[in-house]
This record gives structure tokens, sequence and C-alpha cells, in this order.
């Protein structure tokens, strides 16, 4: 018998070890690890962490997560799927979004039961704060670009950036990486290594607003090579040698010592404009890409004599200050207006019905008919039936029923779908094809417990800051854990979410073709006027045109619709951005107080939405230039940039499925916003409307004066703050006329230096009339006029910068 039993137990052993998994063992494995590029990344942005996996042992299926920190107490994993074979190598890519300053990451490989393998710490990292931006350096001979290496003293375009090495191995693939950083220096390398994925990266960044620095000269044609025609329309020559760096030396106000003569590639493009000498013989093109700029050099930016030169970086400085577009200039300056991270939009995905509170009216009236019918008519019931005895029977029967209804009640109101609200984000300049379409999900949960939320798709998903929103008590609330799973489909787990609570996150941005919103816009005699039409595939509704300083509705719009606009703009355009924004909003979407209908509820968070995306978000609302001015002053600004907003139905992910199953309803809405270009030269008229150009603040010549965003405060009685106004672009227009407009608050003097009196002159208006009458008067040599606002009685001031609004003729116009 015990033989029996023998042979039977190992036979199921065998059977058992049999059908077991066989799991690599964790010596048999080997982790390698890099967060970002070579330890330093940019908080809040996508960060790569590349692992290498190396397995001697069995086959491995599993999990490398990577799991960062998210205010004091909440975390959020990020992972991806591991199919390892025996005696294998291989390269995973987690993507992690980190707010946090980490200096130390946690990495971990499970197997399919989620028990941990191996598990490293990468530490020593480096995070760079939101006052910084990341600056790339690609070349495959990077000491040669070691002077990139020290950034400029001051508020400079390059002061603030932490410089990167790449090459062709770690340079991003995905956009939602490249959007780090702001500039990118590529000099001496051979683009031809570029995968398509990357080239197709480095698109995208230029139009969604990148700086590309290119050099050329000797090493050119291979820098240039995978380049040409895909971002680069150019066609290169021969080489020639300058002896003379003249016009470099102009430029940055450093004499080159070196007498290496410099090697110079001749290059023809029919997209961009020489910046820097003339079409035959130029030393730097301008070629604008979307919203981005490529500075193409026709010289090495790492040999001589440029490497030994003191003002080679001071060269660009200056040369970017003068032609790049002020909204780019703004951000590199105070890269704090790039690096402000939306958290998420979950008090506007939380404005659904089934999120609502009962009407408090309502809970009002059934507690007083509660109170009355346990109390007073309760007992006048058991005492005309004599069996006042009951009560302690009717009370609690009376308070479960109570309960039962307002639990009814609740159920009703908040019901038991599972419901997906997703709000559409695209961003899409007007007479443009393609936009940038980011998707803000909530889900709201009808009952506690986990919920596992796939998108049909690769993507970059994250959590809203970690964040629901709560119903039951109409606050933020703190989800216990976040799993996010990269893959193709993606997903997102929320751990023991809250019942009737909406959980959010955030998809990446993705290309979309919607057609376009066709504008034609032009400034004349103090307005904006023109046409816009709607070529999109939808019915646009509330369509806004505005500007810093005033607004106007187009109103709904159907597809294929054309209407005519008119804005006037106040002749002098104040910096009260946070007032004309306000007064915007509350216009389009007055607030519904009350009881709330569909309508009333849908405005409500549309006002929401705007408030989220508008109005901190200064920079991409300002009326700027498109370009700057032609450094030498021969033709002015032709084109300038309106802002403008419109809703639509939206377009949800696809595919979604929760928990494995499809929501029970799926609501959306949808937001496209973006700029339009305003021409401002008709016909040899060149007319630049109030609150485009501005002018610069001058700190060493001012006095007790501090700067806070687009204000400036002096608060000392002997202080004052000096502006100058440059008009040296516009100088060589006929007919021409100025008008400086300074925007005061709560008083203050207004002087203008008189070159004939050689001495500052009062002001009586709040606005300074020139033209070639007086320009002798007030401008100077550099053809700048220069004005001082001081203090009134008290011994405070606020004021924004001056504004200019200008008009003249080219002199090669017709009359």
């Amino acid at each position: 018998m015990n033989r029996l039993w023998t042979i039977t137990a190992v036979c199921l052993t065998a059977l058992f070890l049999f059908f077991l998994p066989v799991t690599a063992r964790a010596e048999s494995i080997s982790v390698d690890a890099e967060v970002g590029f070579d330890g330093t990344y940019l908080r809040g942005s996508w960060t790569p962490v590349r692992v290498v996996l190396r397995n001697t042992g069995n086959d491995l299926e599993g999990s490398l997560e990577v799991t960062v920190k998210v205010g004091q107490d909440g975390k959020i994993v990020y992972s991806t799927p591991v199919s390892l074979p025996n005696d294998s190598e291989k390269e995973y890519t987690v993507f992690a979004r980190i707010s946090e300053a980490e200096r130390t990451i946690s990495i971990r490989l499970t197997d399919v039961n989620g028990k941990t393998l191996q598990s490293v710490k990468v530490e020593g990292l480096n995070p760079i704060g939101e006052n910084n931006y990341l600056l790339g350096l690609l070349t495959d001979d990077h000491p040669s670009l070691g002077y990139w290496k020290d950034r400029m003293a001051g508020n400079q375009l390059f002061s603030n950036y932490q410089p990167i090495s790449l090459d062709a191995s770690d340079f991003p693939d995905r956009r939602e990486v490249m959007s780090a950083f702001s500039v990118l220096i590529l000099n001496n390398f051979d683009t031809t290594a570029f995968r398509p994925e990357q080239l197709d990266t480095l698109k995208d960044w230029l139009e969604d607003g990148g700086v590309l620095i290119v050099g050329s000269g000797a090493n050119g044609k291979r820098t240039l090579a995978g380049l040409t025609g895909r971002i680069l329309p150019v066609s290169t020559g021969d080489i020639e040698q300058w002896d003379s760096l003249a016009l470099l030396e102009e430029r940055s106000g450093k004499q080159a010592l070196s007498g290496v003569p410099l090697q110079v590639l001749n290059i023809s493009t029919e997209d961009g404009r020489a910046l820097l000498g003339d079409g035959r013989t130029a030393l730097v093109w301008l070629i604008p890409k979307g919203r981005g700029t490529i500075y193409l050099s026709a010289f090495d930016l790492g040999t001589e004599p440029i490497l030994s030169w003191t003002g080679n970086k001071l060269f660009w400085e200056n040369l970017l200050s003068q032609s790049l577009d002020s909204k780019t200039a703004s951000r590199l300056r105070n890269p704090v207006e790039k690096g402000q991270y939306q958290g998420g939009l979950g008090d506007v995905l939380g404005s659904i019905e089934a999120m609502e509170m009962p009407s408090a009216i309502l809970i009002l009236f059934l507690f007083l008919f509660y109170l009355a019918l346990v109390g007073p008519f309760n007992y006048m019931v058991l005492r005309k039936i004599d069996k006042r005895e009951w009560s302690w029977v009717t009370i609690p029967a009376l308070s479960i029923l109570f309960a039962v209804l307002i639990f009814g009640l609740g159920y009703n109101t908040k019901g038991g779908e599972l419901i997906v609200n997703t709000i559409s984000v695209v961003d899409l300049d007007a007479n443009k094809q393609h936009g940038k379409l980011t998707n803000h999900i909530g889900i709201f949960t009808p009952r506690r417990g986990d919920y596992e939320v796939e998108v049909d798709r690769f993507a970059l998903l994250t959590p809203g800051i970690m964040h629901s929103i709560n119903s039951n008590q109409g606050r933020f609330t703190t989800a216990s854990a976040t799993r996010v799973e990269q893959g193709n489909p993606s997903r997102i787990l929320f751990d023991n979410a809250n019942i009737w609570t909406m959980e959010v996150f955030e998809t990446d941005s993705r290309t979309v073709e919607l057609g376009s919103i066709q504008s034609d816009l032009y400034y004349e005699m103090g307005r904006v006027k023109g046409t816009v039409r709607n070529d999109t595939l939808y019915p646009l509704e509330h369509l806004v045109i505005f500007t810093p300083s005033a607004f106007v509705e187009v109103g709904s719009i159907a597809a294929g619709e054309s209407r005519n606009l008119e804005l006037t703009l106040p002749a002098v355009a104040g910096n009260r951005y946070s007032d004309n924004i306000y007064n915007m909003i509350d216009s389009v979407f007055p607030w519904h107080s009350g009881m709330t209908t569909a309508d009333s509820r849908q405005d409500n968070a549309r006002r929401n939405l705007l408030y989220n995306l508008i109005w901190s978000a200064y920079d991409v609302t300002r009326m700027l230039p498109a370009a700057q001015p032609d450094i030498e002053g021969s033709k002015g600004v032709r084109s300038m940039a309106v802002s403008y907003f419109a809703f639509y139905e939206g377009q949800p992910e696809a595919g979604i499925l929760i928990n494995g199953r499809k929501p029970d309803r799926t609501i959306s809405d949808g937001l496209i916003m973006g700029t339009m270009e305003l021409v401002v030269e008709r016909e040899g008229m060149v007319s630049i409307p109030p609150g485009m150009l501005y002018g610069r603040y001058e700190e060493d010549l001012s006095l007790y004066t501090d700067k806070s965003g687009d204000y400036y405060y002096t608060h000392h009685p002997s202080g004052y703050a000096v502006f100058s106004v440059d008009l040296s672009p516009f100088i060589h227009l006929e007919d021409l006329k100025v008008i400086i407009g300074v925007d005061l608050q709560y008083g203050g003097i207004i002087q203008i230096y008189d070159m004939e009196e050689g001495d500052y002159t009062y002001v009586k208006e709040d606005t300074i009339a020139m033209d070639e009458s007086n320009f002798h008067q007030y401008l100077d040599s550099e053809n700048k006029a220069y004005l001082k606002i001081l203090p009134a009685r008290d011994t405070y001031l606020e004021t924004g910068a001056p504004t200019i609004t200008l008009e003249g003729r080219e002199p090669d116009a017709e009359n």
C-alpha cells in the first residue's frame, strides 16, 4: 500500500512539474537602464527610460515597470510588456512623465504573475526645472560644439537652457519626447543615419514651433544629405573661402582674431530668405517651417575661425533676437511659459448630469417631510388608533423607507451607467489642413472597484494629475494608485475607484485631418476686417476671433459656410489681458445658476474649458508678428497673427473598452483653437494695429522698477521705467504715421526724450503722435524713441509696455 502511494505521489509530482510554467531565474537576467539623456530630464515632459535586458536562462514573458512619484503620497507605474527568449538581448523603452524632482528612479522586471525577477535603481539623475529648456547638440564631433555648454548671463535667449549631447542612437523618435527641446543645433553630422520615424519627429517638432540651427560649410553636404527635400528644401553648390568676417563681427560686436579663412557653402532655396548677406552670397538663411524656424548657416559652427571666436555664441544670440518671432523668443527667455503643464480638465469632464448633486430644495423638502412624518404625523396616527406603543416599530420602519427612497433618488440621479466623457482639443491654425488632437477623457464609475481602460492604439496616457473628481464631496480626491501600460492597445488602470467618481486621463497628441478653417483678414483704419470660411468636416459653434484687447463673436458657422467679420481695436491696446479674456468668456458663455438643463450644463462646461486653456496661456493668444521684420529694414512685417477658438462635436477615441466591455454611454465635445494670419500690407500700404508691436523695457536706464509678467511696477517716488520704441524696420515707409500708446494704471506721468531739448519732456495725453514732421525731434540716429514713465502724486506706478500703431506706404508702391 505504501509503495502504491509512493508511485502515485511521484506521478502527480511529475505531471505538476510538466504543466508548471518555467520562469527565468533572477540570476540569469541582467538589467542596464538609462533615464532621459544621460540622466538628465525635463520635469513634466515625457522622458524615455531605456532598458537593456539580457536573458541567459529560460524564456521570459513579463513586464517592465518604472515607478515615479506624484505629490507626497501618490505614484504612477508606467509599464510595457516584455518577451525575452532564452539567450537573447533586447532594448525596451518606457516613456514616463516625471513631475517631481526625482534623483532616483526604480525599475522592476516582473513575470506574468507579477513576481519581481530583477529590480534596479538608477541614481544620480539631473532633473531640470520649468525655468529652463533643453538645447540639443547633434554632431559627430561633440568637442567642436563645446562652447554651447556655457550659458549666457542675464535674461537672454541662450541663458536658460540645459545642453544635451545627442547622436543618431538616442535622438527622439516620438514628438512627445522631442517637445522637451526648444532649440536643436545640428552641425557636422551624417543625417543619413536618421531613421524615417526620427525625421518625422524632427519635422513635427519644427512645425510645432521648434528652433533648428544647422551648420554646413566644409561638412555641409553630409549634414544636409538626409534633410534635403523632407526638412530643408535647399540645393548646394561649391565651397568658397572668405578672408573677411566683417558681417559676423558686425552682428556680434566681437572681432575674430583667427587668420583662418571661413569656408562658405553656396546654398540656394526658394522657401527662405537671406538673413545675412544676399541671395548669392548669403551666410545665414532663415527658412520658416510651420510655427518653427530653421536657421541654415553656410559655414561650419565647430571649425576655425568660428571655434576660437569669442563672439561665436553672441552672434547667434543677436541674430535670433532680431529675427525670431516674438512668441518663441518670449518662451526662450522665460521657459516657464512653455513648461506650464495642464494637469487635466477634471472639472470640465465632471460637468455631466450623473456627477451633479441632487437639488438642495428637493433634499430640504424630503428632510422636512421626513421630520413631519416620523414626528407629528406618526404620533397623531398612532394616537388615533390608540397604538402609541407601536412607535418603536413605525419610526425605524419609516427611517428605512426614507433611506431606500433617498438611495433610489441618488441612484436615479447618478444612474448605474458606465459613461465615457471626452473633451477633444485641436490645435489648428487657419488655412492648414492638419491639426494636433489631444483627447481628455473621463470615466464615470457607477460602483466602487478597479477600472481598466483600454485604448485601441499605442498611446502615451497621462493620468489627470493623479486626481479624480468626487461627486459626493464636490472636490478632488487622490486615487490610491494608477498603472499605465504602454503597448498596442494601451491601458490605464485605476485602483479602488470610489462609487460615482470621474477618473480622468489624457492621451498623447496626434495629427488629424479635419479640413481647414480658411481666413482672409486684414487691418485697415483701426479695424480688423475680412472673411472666414469653415472648410472642416464639422459645423462650428461660437467661433470667436480675439486679441489681448478685443474680441468679436462670429457665431455658429456651418460646414462650407463663409462669414464676414469686423473687429474694432482700441487706439491704446492695454495689456489688461485678463480683463479682456474674462469679458470675452463671460459674454460668449454667461454663467448659468439655479436649475441646470442640458444646454446650461454644456455652456458652463465650455466656459470652464476656456478658463483652463486660454486664461493662463497668455502666449498663445497674443497678437504677434508671424515673422520679425527683415533686419536691414528694407521690408516691414508683412503678416501677423490673431487668435481664434470654436467648438465642435469632438472626436472620441475609437475602440475604448472598460474592464473588457464597451461603455454604456459616450459623451463628447470639442474645442478648436489656433491662430489666423492678419495681413498688414495691402497694395503697398502697411498698417500695424495696436497690440502687435510693443516698446522694449530698458532695465539699465530704469530705476526702482520691477517687472512681473507684462507689467512694470515702480514703488519709489524717485523711480521710473524707460522704454525704447524701435522704428528702424519701418522708417523707410512713405507718409509714415505712428501712434504710441501707454497703458497707465492708477495714473502716471509720461515723458519722451526730445533730441532738440536734450532731455525728457512731458506728454499731456496717453498717446504720442509721430510723423515726418517730428521724427527728427524724437528719433535718435538708430531711429529709436525713448519714453520715461514716472509715478504721479503717490509713490506707486503700474504700467504696461507702450504699444505702437503705424501706417505707411512702401516707396515702390503705386499711388
